[in-house]
């Protein structure tokens, strides 16, 4: 079955930036703040050779620069590198010549000349918070982790600026490389083209166009997973921002067909332009062609001359969806439906209609069968509209992608139905455009230019449905009901989350700790111990049955109802996997819990966890478990 990647505009990422000193002994980005002692502090560990040569401002001297995957207590680089995989916390290790009892260090980070994130530190605040006034000797560590909430673009065009007393002081690159199990990619062939079919396939191949031509560059790729085709127009030798599109892998895709296409405002002018394309920010191939004036167009179909009408962008007021539309469509209401959300957008003289609605279905991704099921019923109104006698005419679904595209004509309505259907995280997005027979040809070449990027979780929340939840370091994930409001983060071992209810003291915790560590073992055993007397008493009611996990993972289910007969609860805990204890425990109040509550909420939820023992492994392995080094 073809594969294909959807065209999507390319955003910077959401990214928590975080900023510590190493002047004692600090705590890493997941543990609380200890309390200073009044003594003076354990001299930092030695960095490795800085990246490049720093620079001194004022009393302030850097004298190393290090990129790294973790930090010690004390600021200084654990396993040292500039490499770093789209999803990982990046971390820089800055060592100060002494110990400079004021000043400022600030790092700004950069993506293709782009800041997305920056901090500063204050020597002095950092001192006189841990409550230290001097010290004699040494030298200080500074770090800064950056833990991005979604995945980075892979390119080597990164890097940190960093400023002493606002003086810059040194520019630092680093590097986001593509993740192991990623396959290689690169573009297998390409042609230029006056069209392109649905299928991918270049409509009369050549490198000469008029100026009123739409050029496309057709083609297949290979991309590996979170890598990114960019394609780049340049008119007279000068990049037209407004040709330049992008699309992310979100899996390994193989022999993936593509094509971009533009045409500048106004059209082409005369002489030689080319297109680029770009994988992970670099140029792979370029393609040159030409532009004359006298020679007739050969588009694939007659497009009137209003076809180049402006595009206008609109995002909704619930920040669900944004989308890329023609300006010809200028009447926007709002569907009304309770069924479901979306807009339609329409002409003035109203032969002329483009509705997109989302359509939450459940919280979880739909099966083959529900989704095939989905896909007839819709089909089968959508053409109802377009007309009794509507034929499909052109027809094509992407399984790994959810998506389903159907062009159909009614004769004898004269008129035609683009449809598009797309299904992500048990939510659908219906684009369904009702167009005359004038605009039939145009609408059906400019199907792939209405662009939208939308939000699943969104949609749940406005629906007030259970929400797909997942934990930013890919530690687990969950269906999470809409009365859990609130959440908080458990930095101390056992680590994990507390989801909690305002109005009903119904409450989720999830908590995973190391087991071949006998220290953080007993204290594992200790929390769990502590919790089940808090929360049930000494002398619970208990069943107990052995089982297992959606992922196939062993586990003991213990359903508890406390000794005063007020709270239950459901508890999971999970057998070492990787060397890692899981425990899950749903609380409610008795008079929630029966069959139907118990099936319906707390078991759905943990049918739905899906948790990464390799993942949280590593945290323990990095943040607990890993020797600090010594060295003056």
């Amino acid at each position: 079955m073809e594969k294909r990647m959807l065209l999507i505009p390319l955003f910077l990422v959401a990214l928590i930036l975080a900023a510590c000193t190493g002047v004692f002994p600090t705590p890493s980005a997941q543990q609380p703040p200890e309390v200073p002692s009044a003594t003076a502090p354990t001299q930092p560990t030695e960095a490795p050779p800085a990246t490049t040569t720093p620079k001194p401002a004022g009393d302030l001297e850097i004298l190393e620069v290090t990129f790294a995957h973790g930090l010690t207590e004390e600021m200084a680089p654990v396993d040292p590198g500039e490499e770093f995989v789209p999803d990982a916390t990046i971390y820089l290790s800055v060592k100060l010549k002494g110990r400079p009892k004021e000043g400022r260090v600030t790092a700004r980070f950069l993506y293709q000349d782009q800041e997305f994130a920056a901090t500063t530190v204050d020597l002095a605040q950092e001192w006189e918070e841990q409550g230290l006034i001097f010290a004699i000797g040494g030298n200080t560590f500074v770090g800064f982790t950056l833990k991005p909430e979604e995945t980075l673009p892979i390119s080597e065009d990164y890097r940190v600026e960093l400023l002493l007393n606002d003086t810059p002081a040194g520019s630092y690159a680093f590097k986001v490389v593509p993740p192991p199990e990623a396959i290689p990619s690169q573009v297998r062939q390409a042609t230029l083209a006056r069209g392109a079919t649905e299928d991918y396939a270049p409509i009369e191949p050549g490198d000469v166009f008029a100026p009123q031509d739409k050029v496309y560059l057709v083609g297949r790729a290979d991309l590996g997973l979170y890598s990114t085709l960019k394609v780049r127009w340049y008119v007279d030798g000068k990049l037209d921002e407004a040709g330049t599109r992008a699309m992310t892998a979100q899996e390994n895709v193989e022999d993936a067909g593509f094509y971009f296409s533009f045409i500048p405002d106004g059209g082409w002018p005369e002489g030689e332009h080319r297109v680029v394309l770009l994988i992970d920010d670099q140029e792979v191939a370029s393609y040159p062609f030409t532009v004359q004036a006298a020679m007739e167009s050969l588009a694939p179909t007659a497009v009137p001359e209003a076809a180049e009408e402006a595009w206008l962008e609109f995002s909704d007021p619930d920040d669900i969806f944004i989308l890329r539309y023609p300006s010809q469509l200028s009447i926007v209401q709002e569907n009304t439906d309770e069924n479901q959300y979306g807009y339609v957008f329409s002409d003035p003289e109203d032969t002329e209609a483009l509705a997109v609605s989302f359509i939450p279905l459940d919280s979880q991704p739909l099966d083959d069968a529900t989704w095939q099921a989905f896909i007839d019923a819709m089909l089968s109104e959508l053409l109802a509209v377009v007309g009794e006698d509507a034929e499909i005419v052109a027809q094509s679904t992407l399984p790994s992608l959810r998506l389903a595209t159907v062009h159909a004509w009614s004769a004898a309505n004269g008129q035609g139905g683009l449809i598009g259907l797309q299904e992500d995280r048990g939510v659908v997005l219906v684009r369904f455009w009702l167009v005359p027979e004038e605009r039939w040809e145009q609408r059906r070449a400019q199907w792939e230019e209405l662009e939208i990027v939308w939000f699943p979780p969104r949609v749940h929340a406005k629906f007030n449905m259970w929400t797909p939840y997942e934990e930013v370091l890919g530690f687990f994930a969950f269906s999470r009901p809409p009365q859990l409001d609130q959440e908080e983060e458990l930095t101390e071992p056992p680590v994990g989350y507390m989801f909690k209810s305002s109005a009903t003291e119904e409450g989720l915790l999830f908590v995973y700790s190391d087991v071949t560590d006998a220290e953080l073992e007993a204290l594992f055993r200790e929390f769990i111990q502590s919790l089940r007397v808090k929360v049930f008493g000494e002398n619970p009611t208990v069943a107990l049955e052995q089982g297992q996990d959606a992922q196939g993972f062993p586990v003991t289910i213990v359903e508890f109802t406390s000794e005063d007969g007020a709270r239950k609860g459901l508890e999971v805990v999970w057998e070492p996997q990787q060397g890692i204890r899981a425990y899950f425990l749903w609380m409610a109040p008795a008079e929630l819990w029966d069959e139907r509550y118990r099936d319906e909420t707390p078991w759905r939820v943990f049918q739905s966890l899906r948790w990464s023992p390799e993942r949280i492994r590593e945290y323990y392995d990095r943040f607990y478990l890993t020797p600090t080094p010594t060295g003056g």
